[in-house]
């Protein structure tokens, strides 16, 4: 579902299915959170937090300097750095 489209309580239901699902079905507890379909809000955010998740991955791309909100980490693309590894390209 799309967490950012969903009212506090859904957001929170869904959270936290999620979150029991994946610690039984890997037996480790989850703190880490990737938005399902880059879907959040300041609602999911809060939520996050209550439920003491350290980080959140969105699908929006960047470096992530000193001080960026944890719970809201750009993806960085490694592509080049993969390349350059392989002797493919540069950087």
């Amino acid at each position: 579902r799309h967490l950012g489209e969903l009212n506090n309580w859904k957001q929170l239901e869904d959270l936290r299915k999620s979150n029991i699902c994946l610690s039984e079905l890997l037996d480790v507890p989850f703190d880490l959170i990737s938005y399902p379909f880059g879907s959040y809000d300041s609602n999911t955010l809060n939520i996050c937090k209550e439920m003491g998740f350290r980080a959140g991955l969105t699908i929006n791309r960047g470096d992530n300097p000193q001080g960026t909100e944890l719970l809201e980490m750009r993806r960085v693309d490694i592509r080049e750095i993969y390349e350059f590894i392989l002797g493919k390209g540069k950087i």
